[in-house]
């Protein structure tokens, strides 16, 4: 999965002059890419990830609950086995918050048990997408982050553009992770690594 154009053209990409050590985490869906940045005072778990899009419905068909949940998962797999302090995921999840369908319940349960949150619950944001009716808009694309993270979000939002190909406005975050506390561990995660 790591070779060739992911699905959905998904990349993680960073500048060369940028003098930070990234690790690259595998990741076992062409839908979901990660990688530990690693600042002087946290590890950022940096997490690239397209979600399927919402069919609309209050319950979700079978096939359209597993093509979620398995993404979901990857995601979850990644938590939960990576090394990291912090968390920012960039992701075009096709989750709008005010929807009350089987996928927009889902992904919010998803976000919620694991103590995660969109950036836009603390930052204006007026849209992301443009439909094809090129009237109806929605927000659909986010960061999400944990909750350590917030008070060092500088400025996050949407970059809408004219010349812009694509229906989805670039979204952009701004961190202060130099005024980032050193996470001190406590003595059960000394002892693990």
């Amino acid at each position: 999965h790591t070779l060739g154009r992911p699905q959905g053209g998904i990349a993680q990409l960073s500048r060369t002059t940028v003098a930070i050590r990234k690790d690259r985490v595998i990741s076992n869906s062409n839908r979901v890419q990660a990688q530990i940045l690693n600042f002087q005072a946290s590890k950022l778990l940096w997490i690239n990830a397209y979600l399927p899009c919402d069919p609309h419905t209050v319950t979700l068909k079978d096939e359209d609950e597993e093509k979620l949940l398995t993404v979901l998962n990857e995601i979850e797999r990644i938590l939960d086995t990576a090394s990291y302090d912090d968390v920012l995921m960039c992701a075009d999840m096709n989750w709008d918050m005010s929807r009350n369908t089987g996928f927009a319940l889902t992904v919010r349960r998803f976000i919620d048990r694991l103590n995660l949150c969109s950036l836009w619950e603390h930052h204006a944001v007026d849209f992301t997408h443009v439909h094809t009716d090129l009237k109806s808009l929605s927000t659909i694309d986010h960061f999400i982050c944990n909750e350590r993270l917030l008070p060092f979000v500088a400025s996050a939002g949407p970059i809408h553009v004219g010349d812009n190909p694509s229906r989805h406005s670039p979204i952009m975050v701004k961190l202060k992770m130099g005024e980032l506390p050193a996470k001190v561990k406590c003595e059960a995660e000394r002892v693990r690594r």
